[in-house]
């Protein structure tokens, strides 16, 4: 890439041997591969620009203009690796070379703190000077050439039809970046390649209101929880990062949460992404508190187009009909995806906590932007590969399914295949029955009567008659109400329709409440049965025993 030239003598001179009248000499701190730096005379002329000059001997200016400093390029090559690949800092990578240099016989450090000039967008420019020739960017444009790879778009999906693509949600609370850190502007060198413009983000979140979500309520992590998001850390300005990425486990959009994981930011990220698909599949942790909650607020352009389903492993701190409901083994299109693409994007990328915490906000942009296209690249590498090795694994799962299934089938010749799943469908779509508001009438009725002749009983304690009598007084208020709204007049006690009804009431609710029994067993014999799986103390039995102990108090007496 660049011609080199040998540091070790103390005058450098053009590498392409151009000789004009225009030349002179500058003194300048040089730091050589190994961080050992030289004072060295080098020539330059007015024919080129000092950093032009610089570049040809394999060194990088630390200044555009009128460099007093230059740095080996493959010095910053390596940091650049070693901090993309193993998450090192700028500082302790020169404070590394300060240690091992610095009782060297004869070196002194003419730049006390390297450190400093590299932080200055020294290195940041450099990466982005890599990322441009790597990416085949038009250097001058500042933007991608049409038909080039930018780095952030998945091959695998590009190529498909935008109709059903798969993306994976989630939050991390690992990135973070403190309010101490500073914020000043920098030029955004990446605009939006991958993080979302943040401004409209946060309007979006503050004119977004939320309500506690109790339309389905199966887990207990704290995602998506408004009570969670009330508790902000005063010295952090930003609490986390929320991404999504593809099926292929490729990034594709993120932002930065300012108010803790809010569903709301998973409904910015599902708008944006509906507005170049047309029907989505969604795998989150939460999937299924989402869908309720885009229920409650009554979204219907986004549910008639996403398909929602919650990654196998968080599966199991969901309950039993939530599993059956949103597990992406019992949906059709989801194939043998697990769902957990972002846990493993998170692996790599919250390393950078340490790092991207003291920046500033584009910086620290800059630099997770930089590092999901470093994993964009390594995925890419591994795509021919991977892809095989899935496809072998869908066609060893199909077969050894089919096998073992007509080995079942065989057993009980008596079970058809559309009766295989009626258990499942009958747990999961079974929803809580509203009652009938004559019957609901005809129950408060009976509380009425039933209160009337305890106060014809009373005869000892005049609290006990005063409590009774003003318990009637409300119930005769609310049951002129609904006599109105129903058009009827009281049910005497003895009158065949009061019976009648109180009677079919009666019955629903013994019905109500033999089914919530039964699905409280299915779901706590489930629950034990994974208990047994794994060793006494581990997390995982904590979390099943926790869930074992709420069903026990949710039983109707």
């Amino acid at each position: 890439m660049f011609c080199k030239m040998p540091l070790e003598p103390r005058t450098m001179k053009r590498s392409d041997k151009h000789r004009c009248n225009s030349q002179y000499t500058k003194h300048l701190t040089v730091v050589n591969n190994q961080g050992i730096q030289h004072d060295v005379l080098v020539e330059f002329c007015g024919c080129e620009s000092e950093g032009e000059t610089l570049l040809r001997s394999n060194l990088w200016p630390c200044s555009p203009t009128s460099p007093q400093v230059a740095v080996s390029i493959e010095l910053l090559e390596l940091l650049r690796l070693l901090c993309l690949e193993k998450h090192v800092s700028t500082e302790g990578f020169c404070n590394a070379l300060e240690y091992r240099y610095h009782r060297t016989p004869g070196q002194k450090a003419k730049v006390k703190k390297l450190s400093r000039i590299l932080l200055q967008e020294v290195f940041e420019a450099y990466r982005h000077h890599v990322y441009q020739l790597q990416h085949m960017q038009d250097l001058n444009a500042g933007y991608c050439i049409s038909g080039i790879d930018s780095g952030a778009v998945c091959p695998a999906c590009e190529g498909s039809v935008a109709n059903n693509n798969l993306y994976c949600f989630d939050g991390n609370f690992g990135l973070v970046r403190r309010k101490t850190a500073g914020i000043q502007s920098a030029f955004p060198r990446h605009q939006e390649r991958f993080f979302c413009n943040q401004v409209e983000v946060d309007k979006f979140m503050n004119d977004y209101s939320e309500q506690e979500t109790k339309l389905f309520d199966c887990s207990n992590f704290q995602a998506g929880s408004l009570i969670r998001s009330k508790k902000k850390s005063t010295k952090l300005d930003v609490k986390g990062v929320f991404g999504a990425c593809c099926r292929h486990e490729f990034p594709k959009m993120f932002l930065d949460m300012k108010h803790g994981e809010r569903l709301g930011y998973a409904v910015w990220i599902l708008n944006q992404l509906l507005s170049s698909n047309k029907n989505l599949k969604i795998c989150y942790d939460i999937a299924c508190k989402l869908k309720s909650h885009l229920q409650i607020r009554k979204q219907h352009h986004i549910l008639h187009r996403v398909d929602f389903a919650v990654p196998v492993f968080h599966g199991y701190g969901h309950k039993l009909s939530c599993q059956l409901q949103f597990s992406p083994r019992q949906l059709e299109g989801f194939g043998l995806t697990d769902g957990e693409a972002m846990e493993r994007l998170w692996s790599y990328l919250r390393k950078f906590n340490c790092i991207t915490k003291e920046m500033k906000p584009k910086h620290r942009t800059y630099l997770l932007t930089d590092a999901l296209i470093h994993f964009g690249c390594r995925l890419k590498k591994k795509f021919g590969l991977q892809f095989q090795h899935k496809i072998n694994k869908a066609f060893h799962v199909q077969e050894e399914t089919r096998a073992k299934l007509n080995v079942l089938l065989a057993s009980r010749p008596e079970v058809h295949s559309h009766q295989s799943f009626s258990l499942a469908d009958s747990f999961c779509d079974n929803p809580v029955r509203e009652r009938n508001p004559t019957e609901q009438y005809a129950l408060d009725l009976k509380n009425y009567y039933k209160r009337i002749d305890l106060v014809n009983n009373i005869t000892d304690s005049e609290n006990d008659l005063t409590e009774h009598q003003s318990a009637i007084a409300k119930l005769d208020k609310e049951l002129t109400i609904v006599e109105r709204k129903l058009g009827i007049s009281r049910w005497d006690a003895s009158d065949e329709i009061f019976i009648q009804t109180i009677t079919v009431a009666a019955e629903n609710k013994r019905q109500e409440i033999t089914q919530k029994i039964l699905n409280f067993n299915v779901e706590k014999t489930f629950l034990s049965s994974l208990v047994k799986k794994y060793p006494v103390g581990q997390a995982i039995v904590n979390r099943l025993m926790t869930n074992i102990q709420k069903i026990n108090r949710n039983l109707p007496n």
